[in-house]
C-alpha cells in the first residue's frame, strides 16, 4: 500500500532481492528502486569452451544453454558486438564473472567479449611475426586454444607451443598436420576417456589429424598464459610429445624418439597396473 501512495510502484525494478525482517517498508522499496539485486558468483575455468559455459551458465539458472549457444554461432549478432568470425569461441575470456538472474544472453557474451578485449592482450587482427611466421592475432589465438588445452603445467606452455609451430614450419606437408587430441575430442565432446583409432579418423575441418595447419576456429577459451606462450614460444626442434597421467611430457625431436617415449610410456603404466 505505501509504495502505491507514495507513487514510487511504477519506479521498482524487477530482479531478485535480498530483504531481512529489520528493514522498514521505506528501506526495502528504496532498495528495488535502486535495482539493488543479487548477483550470482559464476567462475568460467580457463580452457572452457562454448559448450562448458552454457552448462554453467544453465546449472546457476543465469542462462538458458540452447540459446546461448545458437547466439554464439550467430554472426549476424556477433557483428553487432564487433566480433566478425563464424562462433564467438575463443573470445568468450575465462574469469569470474558477477551475473544477475534475468540478465539476457546476449549482455553475457557482450561482457565476456569486453573482457577479452580488455585482458587478453591480443589484436585480432594484428599480423603477429611468431617463429618466423606471420600470423593474425585470430590464428595465435587458435593455437593458444590447443595449448591451453594440451597442457596441465605452466612451465611446459611455452615449449608446448613450439612443437605446434615447428610442424606449421616444416617443410613436409603431412608434417602441417598438428595432430593434436584436444581437437578430436572438441568435435566429439568427448571430454574424458582413451580416444580410439576410429576418433582421430573422424571427418572434420577440426580433426587436425587429417586437416593441415590450423582449425576454422579456437577450440576452447584460453586463458592470458596460453595466449602468451603462442606469442612467445620456446625456441627447440621438437615436433612430437607424449603426455602422462601427472599432465608431464616428454618432448622428441624425432619419429623415433616419439616411438620410444610412447613405448616407454605404456611399459610404466602396464606396470603401475
Amino acid at each position: 500500500m505505501y509504495v502505491f501512495l507514495s507513487g514510487n510502484h511504477k519506479k521498482l525494478k524487477a530482479g531478485e532481492y535480498e530483504f531481512n525482517f529489520k528493514q522498514s517498508i521505506y528501506d526495502i522499496t528504496e532498495k528495488m528502486i535502486r535495482g539493488d539485486v543479487i548477483s550470482h558468483k559464476i567462475v568460467i575455468p580457463e580452457g572452457s569452451d562454448i559448450y562448458d559455459i552454457a552448462e554453467i551458465l544453465q546449472q546457476n539458472n543465469i542462462a538458458v544453454k540452447d540459446i546461448f549457444l545458437a547466439l554464439v554461432k550467430d554472426q549476424e549478432f556477433l557483428r553487432t558486438i564487433g566480433i566478425n568470425y563464424k562462433s564467438a569461441e575463443g573470445l568468450l575470456f575465462p574469469d569470474t564473472y558477477n551475473f544477475i538472474k534475468g540478465i539476457d544472453e546476449k549482455t553475457i557474451i557482450k561482457t565476456m567479449y569486453n573482457q577479452f578485449l580488455e585482458k587478453a592482450g591480443l589484436n585480432l587482427e594484428k599480423i603477429y611475426n611468431v617463429y618466423g611466421l606471420s600470423m593474425t592475432g585470430y590464428k595465435i589465438l587458435k593455437l593458444a586454444s590447443i595449448i591451453e588445452k594440451e597442457s596441465k603445467l605452466d612451465s611446459e606452455r611455452p615449449k608446448i607451443a613450439s612443437v605446434f609451430y615447428n610442424r606449421l614450419k616444416s617443410q613436409e606437408p603431412y608434417m602441417k598436420r598438428l595432430e593434436s587430441c584436444a581437437t578430436v575430442r572438441y568435435v566429439l565432446q568427448k571430454k574424458t576417456g582413451v580416444l580410439t583409432y576410429q576418433d582421430l579418423k573422424v571427418q572434420s575441418d577440426y580433426n587436425t589429424y587429417i586437416i593441415i595447419g590450423l582449425p576454422p576456429t579456437p577450440i576452447c577459451n584460453p586463458g592470458v598464459k596460453s595466449i602468451q606462450a603462442a606469442l612467445h614460444p620456446e625456441e627447440t626442434n621438437y615436433k612430437y610429445f607424449v603426455v602422462y597421467e601427472n599432465g608431464q611430457h616428454t618432448f622428441s625431436e624425432t619419429i623415433e624418439e616419439h616411438n620410444a617415449a610412447k613405448y616407454k610410456y605404456k611399459i610404466n603404466r602396464k606396470f603401475k597396473k
